[in-house]
């Protein structure tokens, strides 16, 4: 699981700088709808990053072998959209 956070945090990232770069160079008053968006995507990335720390975080130890199977399924679940991504690795896939 811990490749695929891996992956996950690094895309996230990536999406944040491509966001905030957007943001940067919209500007213009007439832009309120796009910042909107734009300011949305940074929340989503936000999000996302919680979810994963709450990953991190579990005892897998002292878990049951299903919670593991749930999370690491729902985690594949949020890699899908960058399977075009040279990091993506086939196994991730559902």
């Amino acid at each position: 699981m811990g490749d695929l956070i891996d992956f996950l945090l690094a895309r996230i990232q990536q999406d944040e700088a491509r966001i905030r770069a957007l943001m940067t160079d919209v500007g213009m008053v007439g832009q309120t709808v796009l910042r909107h968006h734009l300011t949305q995507n940074l929340a989503e990335c936000d999000a996302k990053r919680r979810v994963i720390a709450h990953v991190r975080d579990v005892d897998w130890d002292h878990e049951p072998a299903s919670d593991y199977d749930y999370m690491l399924t729902f985690l594949q679940h949020m890699a899908l959209p960058y399977q075009a991504h040279t990091g993506y690795q086939s196994a991730w896939r559902l």
